[in-house]
């Protein structure tokens, strides 16, 4: 009966393997962290490019002037 559960476990996978369950909280605890700079990053990027003339219009909200401005300051 054990051996026919783990084989079981093993081709269904409803079980996660150890090393698999502690990468999978890694990433859920860092993950606010992780987000925070990929906007500060977007943020940056966006900037620059609106600084560039060779780039004619940059869409992004929280760049001041955008028409989505208030909305992703809140």
């Amino acid at each position: 009966i054990l051996r026919a559960r783990a084989r079981l476990l093993r081709d269904l996978g409803p079980a996660l393997a150890p090393m698999n369950a502690f990468l999978l909280l890694q990433g859920l605890e860092t993950l606010s962290l992780r987000m925070e700079r990929h906007s500060a990053n977007a943020q940056r990027v966006a900037e620059w490019l609106r600084a560039r003339d060779e780039v004619s219009w940059v869409a992004y909200p929280k760049l001041a002037g955008s028409p989505w401005y208030e909305r992703a300051s809140r």
